[in-house]
């Protein structure tokens, strides 16, 4: 069974946080955001069928498991990342979550992860001008929800050779010359990028809420006032 947390002042929130046609987007919370976290947080802590209340130690695991969210295969963030967020954000997540509705975590662990992934799709594109050397004998973990993310640049480097040979691979043993492999694979990721760049921060929010709320149970999710 799944448990959805609704806001219910839905009218105001939408006039607060839509943005205007044609607007710069502002990762950022609004008043309105800030409200809705602490409800949210009331919400579990008192009319949720556990009744437990947010602790501290709890909410070790909410940056992590919102960097998995926005990068469940592992292979935009780094490990660095992950312990430059740890340690810049956990701490005060007590008090930012129940006093302050604070959710810049999710606003400024957003940025690093698109920026991750613009560079990683500038990094795919001119590797792809490149001859590719596929008859080496490698493995490559398709599946890495449980894996680590990368160490480092050069491990990250390492890790998407091989992703786009495997991709590579793909194509070809399915008739597609190399060419057309190559350009399939830059138009795949060069859609990825342009979905990143139009996500909205009510959307941001979404999911950062809702590691919030599995952390807290796994079949409950919040869902937006919209």
């Amino acid at each position: 069974m799944k448990y959805s947390i609704r806001l219910l002042f839905a009218p105001l929130a939408l006039l607060l946080v839509l943005p205007l046609v044609g607007a710069e987007k502002n990762f950022s919370a609004t008043p309105t955001m800030a409200d809705e976290t602490r409800l949210l947080v009331q919400l579990l802590e008192n009319v949720h069928f556990k009744g437990k209340e947010l602790e501290q130690s709890d909410l070790s695991e909410l940056i992590p498991d919102y960097m998995k969210d926005l990068d469940s295969q592992r292979m935009f963030f780094l490990q660095s990342d992950l312990d430059l967020m740890s340690a810049r954000f956990t701490p005060g997540l007590s008090n930012d979550l129940h006093y302050k509705g604070n959710i810049e975590a999710a606003f400024r662990i957003f940025e690093t992860y698109l920026q991750r992934v613009t560079d990683r799709v500038a990094w795919i594109d001119e590797a792809l001008k490149k001859d590719w050397n596929l008859s080496k004998d490698e493995t490559f973990q398709f599946d890495r929800t449980e894996a680590k993310w990368p160490a480092n640049p050069q491990a990250a480097d390492a890790l998407w050779t091989k992703r786009i040979k495997f991709e590579l691979l793909q194509d070809l043993l399915n008739d597609k010359p190399i060419e057309k492999a190559k350009e399939n694979i830059s138009k795949r990721y060069a859609r990825i990028l342009r979905n990143l760049n139009e996500i909205e921060p009510e959307e941001i929010q979404e999911i950062y809420l809702t590691s919030l709320t599995h952390l807290y149970d796994p079949h409950t999710a919040y869902e937006p006032p919209e």
